[in-house]
């Protein structure tokens, strides 16, 4: 059995050589250290103590449970202990001021198995806000550069110590092949959703351009270019034209000039939607690297103990966000749970997928995303209905991040089998409907129409509820705002014009809060602005009337307050 007289005789004189050693010391160097049953012999720890210190040697530490080994007694009663340990001498520890030791589980014996690792590699997920890993990627062996770079650092000198080598080579060659890929390598996921906009881009401008085509009729021309008007011809010979000839086919409806100037703006708008959004993207990955290398100079610049007291207050400053952030999910669940039981129920109409282009049916998700968001934050929410979800339409929800865990009801049938016990209570909202509501009534149900089609569908939800006899109505819009285009408003708009109707019971608030100004009027407009204003002026004077009646309550002259 190896004992601490070999390991000093071993030592002795090798003490500027680093030293680590591992292993089952069957001893406790602190009274705490024990935990349960028979107290341990002063006696026993002091000699473990004076052993470790005549071979220069010290304990290494331990981070999370302190406790190697544990097993019950006679009495049924659980005793741990801290048994087995690193141990090193200061040249070790000088040499590799990052090691940590933690304590594994053990399934079948009753020590537990304990890890050295090195820190280093984890600060640096801390500097980067995310507990990333280092993956070799094996798209990378095919690049030429990829075997020269792991050669040119791994091959690189380094005057410390070997064991630092190793690990500090590993380090930079990760850091450096991450660095290349990310200048040579196109991120794969991201140039397939890049091509994939763009061909959500380029599918809906065909679709534009054949409805422009379809609706054109053409023109027939001579053998010398003129264009002539299609004459009828007389029957020729002596055969008998029949007596009822089949009529024409009917062409379908040209647009006029002013659709088609629509159809090219609205394109335009589309493409420039497009490159600000690209724009501000980039923009914000630039804001992001720039505040990550502020973060890695600041703590560069700074002492090791200021350096742990940033990390440590970064930490629990993290740490409230996500309290804070866990709080208020727990808040919106209660909420959307309340209004699951007791709330206005709105049904959004998802069965109008078939008429729509990929690029209008990824723009519907992303309106019942907004929903969703908007009805969580809402201090008296709705209870949200999705309807219709089958087909391209419920493969797309179906890759909103944490859909299955909305709190919404969602039927891959129709809202006329899901809800067919309450048919009498269905209100089918659109604007082509004569019935104005003026109040929202808890029993009934609001449908709205699921459709983003650029105005080409129009009247087809007062149609389609009609054939289904179901009651239809429109929002007052007309009583309180004057469009300055159709009141035909997107389904987040309406969703949450009904939402924000439930929180203030006032149509007029609701509106000017949700429909945007581009929509309404000059003189609209400007009246909400002086609302807003007035409502403004009105807080300002109350908040000041409260500061004056303090001070003469106080005593306190208030002169500061007039001005």
């Amino acid at each position: 059995m190896f004992t601490f007289d070999d390991a000093s005789s071993l030592l002795r004189g090798q003490f500027e050589l680093p030293w680590l050693l591992r292993g089952d010391f069957n001893e406790i160097l602190w009274s705490g250290e024990k935990e349960g049953g028979a107290r341990k012999d002063q006696g026993l720890i002091n000699r473990f103590r004076e052993a470790l210190d005549d071979c220069g040697l010290e304990d290494v530490g331990v981070k999370g449970n302190p406790f190697t080994w544990s097993r019950r007694n006679r009495n049924g009663q659980p005793v741990r202990e801290r048994l087995d340990r690193f141990v090193a001498n200061q040249t070790w520890k000088n040499m590799t001021q990052n090691c940590l030791v933690s304590h594994l589980s053990a399934p079948v014996s009753d020590h537990f198995p304990i890890l050295m690792y090195f820190e280093f590699i984890q600060q640096r997920r801390r500097l980067k806000g995310r507990a990333d890993r280092f993956f070799f990627e094996t798209l990378w062996a095919g690049y030429e550069n990829c075997e020269s770079i792991i050669a040119a650092t791994w091959n690189s000198d380094n005057s410390a110590s070997s064991l630092n080598v190793v690990v500090g080579k590993l380090h930079l060659t990760g850091l450096k092949l991450v660095d290349w890929s990310k200048k040579e390598i196109p991120n794969i996921p991201k140039e397939l959703k890049r091509l994939q906009l763009e061909l959500d881009k380029s599918e809906h401008e065909v679709s534009l351009i054949q409805a422009l085509a379809v609706t054109m009729p053409e023109p027939h021309t001579t053998e010398n270019g003129v264009v002539k008007e299609e004459q009828q011809q007389e029957p020729q010979n002596d055969e008998k034209a029949p007596e009822n000839p089949p009529p024409p086919p009917p062409h379908p409806p040209s647009l006029s000039k002013n659709a088609q100037k629509k159809l090219l703006k609205q394109q335009r708008y589309e493409a420039k939607k497009a490159e600000k959004k690209a724009l501000a993207k980039e923009q914000k990955k630039i804001d992001a690297e720039r505040k990550r290398k502020e973060w890695e100079e600041k703590l560069a610049n700074v002492s090791e103990e200021e350096r742990e007291k940033l990390l440590e207050s970064r930490k629990n400053l993290r740490k409230e966000r996500m309290e804070q952030r866990n709080e208020e999910k727990e808040k919106k669940r209660e909420r959307l749970l309340k209004a699951k039981e007791f709330g206005q129920n709105v049904v959004v109409d998802l069965e109008f997928s078939h008429l729509m282009t990929p690029n209008e049916i990824h723009s519907l998700v992303q309106q019942i995303m907004y929903c969703y968001a908007v009805n969580g934050r809402c201090c008296s929410p709705a209870h949200l209905w999705l309807t219709g979800c089958d087909g391209e339409m419920g493969d797309q929800l179906q890759r909103i991040p944490g859909f299955d865990k909305w709190i919404i009801e969602k039927q891959n049938e129709s809202y006329i089998q899901a809800l067919q016990d309450r048919k009498e209570n269905l209100v089918y909202l659109t604007a082509d409907s004569e019935n104005v509501v003026e109040e929202l009534d808890l029993n009934k149900i609001y449908i709205i129409g699921g459709l983003v089609d650029r105005n080409r569908w129009k009247g087809i939800t007062m149609k389609k509820a009609e054939e289904q006899g179901i009651q239809t109505a429109k929002l007052p819009i007309g009583n309180f705002i004057q469009m300055s285009s159709s009141q035909v408003l997107t389904v987040n708009q309406v969703f949450e014009i009904l939402v924000k109707f439930l929180e203030t019971r006032d149509w007029k608030t609701s509106f000017f809060a949700v429909i945007p100004q581009r929509k309404r009027c000059q003189a609209d407009s400007e009246e909400g602005n002086a609302d807003d204003t007035l409502n403004k002026e009105n807080e300002q004077k109350d908040d000041q009337m409260a500061s004056k009646k303090a001070c003469v309550e106080n005593e306190v002259p208030c002169n500061s307050l007039d001005t």
